[in-house]
């Protein structure tokens, strides 16, 4: 298993009423932090988020149980 952030922006910039649609992943969460700064709404922060990422579905299970 490993790691990655995901940056995502929401499709109305004004208020951030909308929908939240993915910018970019990436392996660093600097990188990842880095490229949200004034992405969102009105120019805040975007949203980060962490995922996991199975490399197979033996991984996925094994980290399952």
């Amino acid at each position: 298993m490993q790691e990655c952030w995901e940056v995502f922006i929401n499709t109305d910039m004004l208020e951030g009423r909308g929908s939240d649609v993915t910018l970019a992943f990436f392996t660093n969460e600097k990188d990842a932090r880095d490229v949200a700064q004034g992405r969102g709404p009105m120019g805040t922060l975007a949203g980060v988020r962490k995922h996991k990422v199975f490399t197979s579905i033996e991984a996925f299970n094994n980290a399952s149980r």
